[in-house]
């Protein structure tokens, strides 16, 4: 599989974890599995994929590939405001990220 086809290894961050206002996603990735988090509301990332600088994203891509299928994971971190308005802000921005 041509992994960076679309140049987007040069935005993944190192390691298979990710942390945020207290709260964070991780992935423990077993033999033949591939796993790449990208901090998507980052200034890097928005010029890796040309998202304007001012769209709402989420915070954290996760690609995963495991022959034959492949999956993207969009990520909202939102810390202590989850079951408030913070967690529909949240979704708006995964939505949001889809759409573009």
């Amino acid at each position: 599989m041509a992994l960076d086809t679309l140049g987007l290894l040069k935005c993944a961050v190192q390691g298979t974890s990710v942390s945020e206002q207290g709260k964070s996603v991780s992935v423990k990735p077993i033999p033949g599995e591939t796993v790449l988090f990208f901090r998507s509301d980052t200034p890097e990332f928005r010029a890796c994929t040309r998202l304007e600088q001012n769209a709402a994203a989420c915070d954290v891509m996760i690609f995963y590939y495991k022959s034959p299928k492949a999956v993207i994971c969009f990520v909202e971190l939102k810390g202590s405001e989850i079951g408030s308005i913070g967690f529909r802000v949240g979704i708006g921005q995964v939505f949001q990220e889809r759409r573009e």
